[in-house]
């Protein structure tokens, strides 16, 4: 498997440009903190819209069966001294707790024979490449249900 790609870059809170270097696929599996910080994620953006059904939190069975099996997978980025010095880990791009330092809210869950099954990059950053990134790193090769609107997206990758 792959396991980096190109750099990350991210603005922090006063406008610096934060390098953070090469994104790494990372499972889930063992890091119950993380798993409910992707429970939270995916609630929250159910509370915004108020409409269960534009989200993904009618999917946390699934989300979980898929922790559970080893087939949830996130981004995560080694922490740099610039990255350090930054406080960028504070920034909203992230998930909340200790281990999720540098791990965009985003997560990918994909079968054996490497198809998505779900991908889900929360709405404040979208559009940054992190998608992008979770599908190449987790060397899918084919989607199962591609959501109305995410057409595009799913083009841009050959899929």
């Amino acid at each position: 498997m792959q396991d980096r790609i190109s750099d990350t870059i991210l603005e922090s809170g006063d406008g610096t440009e934060i390098n953070l270097g090469k994104a790494e696929l990372m499972s889930v599996t063992g890091h119950t903190d993380l798993f409910w910080d992707i429970i939270s994620e995916v609630q929250m953006e159910m509370l915004e819209h108020g409409d269960i059904t534009k989200s993904f939190y009618h999917n946390k069975s699934f989300i979980l069966d898929a922790y559970t099996k080893g087939s949830l997978y996130v981004l995560r980025h080694r922490e740099s001294d610039e990255m350090f010095k930054s406080e960028i880990r504070g920034e909203p791009y992230f998930y909340s707790s200790a281990i999720s330092y540098y791990v965009p809210a985003a997560f990918i869950i994909r079968d054996d024979e490497f198809q998505v099954e779900i991908i889900w990059v929360a709405e404040r950053i979208r559009r940054m490449g992190f998608g992008t990134k979770l599908v190449k790193l987790s060397c899918s090769i084919k989607a199962g249900h591609k959501l109305e609107g995410s057409e595009k997206f799913w083009e841009s990758l050959k899929f």
